[in-house]
């Protein structure tokens, strides 16, 4: 309930309707997609243990699907995509590097975080998917 995830996809126009979670079967028609890069295990950021997370599954699902661009919903999710420690990431579009597409690092949704919420960051996203949208009408 203190997670903010579905009004924040909502909010700033990444999907027409706010969510329910158990509606989430519902992002392809939006263009949007999940995937987490732990799988199998859950709970807070901090119990997990690096060595759960299996960054090499979610390259294989970009190599598959193809993506635009892949978005990860905290800092600790894309230090372990990139390797790097969460301190040397910021908020916003990153460098691609080797990725066939864009890549954001977003501000957790997670109650835990709030700390550090910004929705300014999901608004980039969004307005740059709202743009690749309308430019493919």
């Amino acid at each position: 309930p203190v997670n903010r995830f579905w009004p924040t996809v909502y909010n700033p126009g990444l999907t027409p309707r706010l969510l329910q979670p158990a509606q989430f079967k519902e992002l392809p028609n939006f263009g949007l997609g999940l995937t987490d890069i732990v799988q199998g295990v859950s709970g807070n950021d901090s119990e997990i243990p690096r060595s759960m997370a299996n960054p090499d599954a979610v390259r294989r699902k970009i190599d598959l699907h193809k993506p635009q661009a892949i978005a990860f919903n905290g800092k600790k999710a894309a230090s372990l995509f990139f390797g790097v420690p969460t301190g040397r990431l910021a908020y916003g579009r990153q460098p691609s590097g080797n990725l066939p597409c864009r890549a954001y690092v977003l501000p957790s949704t997670s109650g835990a975080a709030r700390g550090f919420w910004s929705e300014d960051p999901w608004r980039e996203l969004s307005n740059w998917a709202i743009e690749v949208r309308e430019s493919q009408i």
